[in-house]
């Protein structure tokens, strides 16, 4: 479809026809349509057309139904009434006609502070009755009448019938009327004002809603499509006026919520009762409710109305429930809706997306049909809604508190921002990124993602009660990560479940008050220790105490981590304690970001100047030296800081401190098996004293095990822990022995078996990785799929002797990584040095190519440790410095070769294969000297070198002179210049044949070249 054009960005550009295929699946409901073949075969979907019945025709002699024949009495009883009788003219309904007439009444009454509201469905002639009425009262002589509406697109109807009942009362425009439109582009050329001198001068112009003082001079005032238009600024333009009013009870205008629900209700019990007053600008206003029911495009119950208007959504205001309860908004979860289920028109699916219209309506965004065709269709729209607790056992839909509808930008090529700032056109879509661009002249943001937020409505009964923010809220956590991601394609999604769940843990609540006995203890020397698996929310515990601490008076905190990209969260649950306590940003605190850009523009301090000035200040671990005047020191995923550096962080002032003790963030060998159990003897037997910075410490340890991303006993996080070797702390067994180094064998780890999902190497590939992130290494979910699938990384471990009469996995003792890296070609090379840009991988030859300019050195071959971790039972024994020793011998060829594809491999017997070192293998050294050998190798270069620079003799040939001296001496006089001219008798010297000659039509012509002889001069 051409209209997909619109939908598509540069990084979605796929589109599915989700709309036409809920407007084919429709149509079998249509009672009204009949589908045929080419044969006029009526077809199945079409059934319904068997019980095709006869209508019966109400019609008299003229033949006209009983609603026409009471409009032509209408109209032939007021056709001698000037003005109203040439306007009933122009009626198509008897509802219209009675709608002027009432409308007349108003204006002929002249009462001060009087209201007639017009209330009607789409498509039953509102605007045209308010057209036909206005010019009716410029007939009765109003002079200043003001028009309103939320655009001027509205007026467009109703400024077309106030020019048509000015040709039924015979006004002749340029001459007794002059129109005049809008020179504001965003107004389209729309009619915003007519100038009437027939009578005097009369004026009807356009105001926009808020204009609301300019109405001082005002007679009439007439409000069109009212509903969609706030309720707050309806009750500032009425006034003590007439008051024409309009609204649209259904469809796209509004749900005529901010009016019928509120404004015309209170103007209905103030007109029955008008003792009670009602309070403001309503007070003793005489009221007028007209209601249309009589369709103009259809006729009376014509089912291509009722199809068309559940087809668009048109008709939802009664689709719209109120919320059996309102749950606290930390009890409401987040779901993702499905748009392929949301549009399969399934009954339920109906159900659901006729209310979620139906609060995007009620919302007071411009809405329009296309607007359903956009959520349908365009790849980066997506939908969110926020429900209350679902009771499964009840077979219902739940109430819609509030819908998110969410569009991802970005992912703009640095090309197509240049091409769109040359030519002055940014592309539908991505509407951040390219006024961004356009504006800053900036070409990396529109490279970035992100998720802008379209429209987000709450339902009109659940207002100002939360539900909106706690959906930012979540729908944030969601993009950043916090909660598992699911998109429309994926296959857990069970669409009679939820799709997207949203849980909080309780045990993270009593971890802050935890935090917080410890900060109105303010002890020294007290230290509160946080551990937990992933997931446990042990930052955002951290965030909020910190946030309590600065509130209770702390002035200088500090904050240390392995990376400030640890402290994301901790930082960001420190600016959500900070609102919660009603602290202002910029106001009453600042958040100041690193210019490193090594960190990536993190949060490195907070200035805070509420009570007086106190400081949130990040620091690296090892800068223990500036802890001299710190009253709250947090160490965050302290498990991953070597335990030295830890243990020089201590001192005299409250310490917080958290560790993952499973994970990629550290298996908590630093803290959890060395310094909490120290800590943890220390608080039971304080009279031992534990040396150093420990000794003394008040000590409490708070652990975590309530999961917030996923429920109790949820077998998705167990098998995702296993799947992704999280939980990889309980799965490395202490050495039964510890051998010499020398009795050692490296071996050879077949990947294809490793990641075979096989008993034997499932637990071996756990306890791999149990050592690997054992080591201070940075580890990431990455990096296992690094190991599974990249063809130059390999994988050695160091074991001790194995036993085979025993049926068990060896002990490992080293795991090294090897990355192969090199053989680059020099074509390769010599691009990267132009583009200034290194292809991945190869970390060692790009960078020495990048700073010594060298073109040699990345064709060579080479292998790179990636990683080297020994077991941490083991540490200082030899078992690294073994394993690179053996690992040098092999890749020096001392070793047999083995890769993964050999034959050798038995899958059956063992999930690697062991090329087994040497055993008591004698090294030789080499007979020649490096001297030597450096010596011998230079020789050879200088004679390549020689015999390059050496002429070819047969090139020399053609320069020499054929003749002999002594006929140059016979000759007795020399030229003034000099020169000896002598015959040649060296025949001409022909080059060898060596393809196409160029010069071959040319050496005819050459001046220095004859058939006979040549001379030569010397």
């Amino acid at each position: 479809m051409d209209v997909h054009d619109r939908f598509r960005t540069e990084s979605h550009s796929e589109t599915s026809g989700r709309f036409n295929e809920r407007f084919l699946l429709s149509l079998a409901s249509c009672k009204a349509c009949v589908v045929m073949d080419d044969e006029l075969n009526i077809l199945p979907v079409s059934s319904h057309i068997r019980s095709i019945t006869k209508v019966p025709a109400k019609e008299d002699a003229e033949g006209l139904s009983e609603a026409e024949q009471d409009l032509k009495s209408l109209k032939d009883a007021l056709s001698d009434d000037f003005p109203v009788g040439p306007l009933i003219k122009k009626c198509c309904t008897l509802d219209q006609g009675k709608a002027v007439v009432t409308f007349f009444d108003a204006i002929l009454d002249k009462t001060l502070r009087s209201i007639v509201a017009l209330i009607a469905s789409r498509g039953r002639g509102k605007s045209a009755a308010l057209g036909l009425a206005v010019a009716g009262a410029v007939a009765a002589g109003y002079s200043n009448i003001y028009v309103t509406a939320p655009s001027p697109d509205n007026l467009k109807t109703f400024f077309e019938f106030v020019c048509k009942g000015f040709d039924a009362l015979e006004y002749k425009e340029h001459l007794e009327y002059d129109v005049v439109r809008s020179v504001n582009p965003d107004f389209k050329k729309a009619i915003v004002r007519i100038n009437i001198f027939k009578q005097h001068r009369q004026t009807i112009q356009y105001i926009q809603p808020h204009e609301h003082e300019k109405l001082s001079q005002v007679e009439l005032l007439v409000i069109d499509e009212a509903a969609a238009i706030p309720l707050p600024v309806v009750k500032s333009l009425l006034g003590p006026y007439l008051v024409f009013l309009s609204s649209t009870v259904s469809g796209y205008e509004g749900t005529g919520r901010s009016l019928s629900l509120k404004l015309l209700q209170q103007l209905e019990e103030q007109n029955r009762a008008p003792a009670t007053g009602v309070e403001g600008s309503l007070s003793g206003c005489l009221f007028k409710k007209i209601e249309l029911t009589e369709s103009i495009r259809y006729a009376s119950g014509d089912p291509i109305e009722s199809w068309l208007n559940g087809l668009l959504c048109l008709d939802v205001a009664n689709c719209l429930p109120s919320p059996s309860c309102h749950p606290l908004p930390s009890q409401c979860d987040l779901y993702y809706v499905n748009r392929d289920t949301l549009f399969s028109y399934h009954k339920d699916s109906e159900l659901f997306l006729q209310r979620m219209m139906a609060l995007c309506v009620s919302s007071h965004y411009k809405n329009s049909p296309n607007d359903l065709q956009l959520l349908a269709d365009a790849p980066a729209h997506h939908l969110f809604v926020l429900l209350g607790p679902v009771d499964e056992s009840k077979n219902q839909l739940p109430d819609i508190l509030c819908v998110v509808q969410v569009c991802l930008e970005g992912q703009i090529s640095e090309k197509s921002a240049i091409r769109s700032l040359r030519d002055g056109h940014s592309p539908h879509g991505d509407q951040i990124p390219w006024k961004f661009c356009e504006q800053f002249r900036d070409l990396v943001f529109p490279t970035l993602s992100g998720a802008r937020i379209v429209r987000i409505a709450v339902h009109p009964n659940a207002m100002k009660m939360g539900y909106g923010s706690a959906a930012v809220e979540l729908l944030t956590r969601y993009f950043e990560g916090q909660l598992a991601s699911i998109s429309e394609g994926d296959d857990e999604l069970d669409v009679e479940a939820s799709p997207l769940k949203v849980t909080e843990a309780a045990k993270k609540g009593k971890a802050v008050v935890t935090f917080f006995d410890a900060i109105l203890d303010k002890t020294l020397r007290s230290i509160v220790a946080l551990i937990a698996s992933r997931g446990r929310g042990k930052s955002a515990a951290l965030g909020l105490a910190v946030a309590g601490a600065v509130a209770a008076g702390y002035s200088n905190i500090y904050v240390t981590a392995p990376s400030p990209d640890n402290l994301k969260t901790f930082f960001e649950f420190v600016c959500k304690g900070f609102d919660a306590l009603e602290y202002k940003e910029h106001l009453e605190y600042d958040v100041v970001r690193s210019v490193n850009p090594d960190f990536k523009k993190a949060i490195v301090r907070i200035n805070i100047f509420k009570q007086h000035r106190q400081t949130i200040q990040y620091i690296q671990p090892h800068e223990h030296e500036k802890l001299s005047q710190v009253e709250l020191l947090v160490i965050d995923e302290a498990a991953a800081i070597p335990l030295p550096v830890v243990k020089s962080l201590l001192g005299p002032y409250l310490v917080f401190l958290s560790s993952t003790v499973s994970g990629y963030e550290g298996t908590g060998r630093s803290l959890s098996l060395k310094l909490l159990q120290q800590l943890e003897e220390q608080s039971r037997a304080p009279a031992t004293g534990v040396e150093g910075s420990l000794s003394g410490c008040l000590f409490k340890k708070i652990e975590l095990t309530e999961s917030i991303r996923y429920a109790s006993g949820d077998p998705v996080e167990s098998w995702l822990n296993g799947l992704l070797c999280l939980d990889v702390a309980n799965c490395l067994p202490s050495p039964s022995c510890h051998p010499l180094p020398s009795q050692c064998d490296l071996y050879y780890v077949n990947r294809d078996t490793l990641f075979s999902y096989h008993k034997d190497s499932e637990l071996f590939l756990q306890r791999m990785m149990a050592l690997c992130v054992s080591s201070h290494y940075k580890n990431s979910p990455n990096d296992l799929q690094l190991l599974a699938d990249a063809p130059a990384h390999h994988l050695f471990v160091l074991l001790g002797p194995v036993d085979e009469s025993k049926n068990q996995l060896p002990d490992i003792l080293c795991v090294v990584q090897v990355c192969l890296e090199g053989q680059i070609s020099e074509k390769s090379a010599i691009r990267s040095l132009r583009d200034g840009h290194s292809p991945h991988g190869d970390q060692i030859p790009w960078k020495f190519c990048e700073q010594f300019r060298d073109l040699v050195f990345p064709t060579l071959s080479g292998a790179r440790i990636v990683r080297i971790a020994v077991h941490p039972n083991a540490m200082k024994m030899g078992y690294g410095s073994a394993a690179v020793e053996l690992l040098t011998r092999y890749f020096e060829g001392q070793l047999a070769s083995i890769s993964e594809g050999d034959d050798e491999l038995d899958v059956e017997a063992s999930p690697l294969k062991v090329t087994e070192a040497a055993k008591k293998r004698v090294l030789e050294p080499h007979n020649v000297s490096v001297d030597e050998d450096l010596r011998e190798a230079a020789k050879q270069v200088e004679e390549q070198m020689r015999a390059k620079i050496e002429l070819d003799p047969e090139l020399l040939e053609q320069f020499a002179i054929g003749g002999k001296e002594a006929e140059a001496l016979e000759k007795s006089k020399i030229s003034s210049s000099g020169i000896i001219s002598i015959e040649t008798t060296k025949p001409e010297y022909k080059p060898k044949p060596s393809g196409f000659d160029k010069t071959a039509k040319k050496r005819g012509h050459d001046k220095y070249s004859s058939k006979s002889h040549k001379k030569r001069r010397a």
